[in-house]
């Protein structure tokens, strides 16, 4: 059976007390919570937690406890709260243990390790802020494209290789912004329809 941690526990260490425990974690992401325990049991986690806290609390807990030969199993790397990814991987390195990425079906095992963070450090070095900005709005626009065509968050979030949380901000944003503009319209017309015409009248006739 999955032992899915909570939070506060004393005894959490215990579930740790096996090498080669391959840990679950769940990310601020959006959709069915049972499908996401669902499926990081059916690649072998014996142990699943989620994110309680946007401070990454839960991510920092498995990270102190997670020792050698265990493996962290995320969704995706935008999943990680409160540590950069190149953060997460030195931690795990510290500790003997290795990281995989479910949507990408990548390991840190082996050469993966040394392989991920030259991506990561590539990236960060050749994407500005104003690159990162544009990436972000084109993201957006196509998130909003999918959406229209019927397109789930989902289904969107795997097109677009971002995660579903992702998918759901933009979403709930683009509904508040057009809410926001209904009534905004809504308010002008009924301005216009309450003020009254004014009729110029003739003046006296010389």
């Amino acid at each position: 059976m999955v032992r899915q941690l909570q939070a506060g526990t004393r005894n959490i260490d215990q579930e740790f007390v096996t090498p080669g425990v391959r840990v679950g974690y769940i990310g601020a992401r959006v959709g069915s919570h049972d499908e996401d325990v669902a499926l990081l049991t059916s690649v072998g986690c014996q142990v699943v937690r989620s994110e309680t806290s946007s401070a990454g609390a839960v991510l920092w807990a498995i990270i102190s406890l997670i020792g050698p030969e265990d493996e962290l199993v995320v969704f995706a790397l935008s999943d990680l709260i409160g540590l950069s990814a190149l953060e997460v991987l030195d931690r795990l390195h510290e500790r003997g243990a290795s990281l995989y990425v479910l949507d990408d079906g990548f390991s840190t095992r082996g050469d993966g390790d040394r392989y991920l963070r030259a991506a990561l450090k590539a990236v960060a070095y050749l994407q500005p802020n104003g690159r990162r900005s544009a990436d972000r709005v084109g993201t957006e626009d196509a998130i909003l494209s999918l959406q229209r065509r019927g397109v789930g968050p989902t289904e969107i979030a795997r097109r677009l290789g971002v995660s579903r949380m992702t998918v759901w901000r933009k979403l709930k944003k683009n509904r508040a912004d057009e809410a926001l503009a209904t009534r905004s319209r809504l308010g002008r017309s009924v301005r216009s329809a309450s003020t009254p015409v004014k009729t110029q009248t003739s003046g006296p006739r010389s």
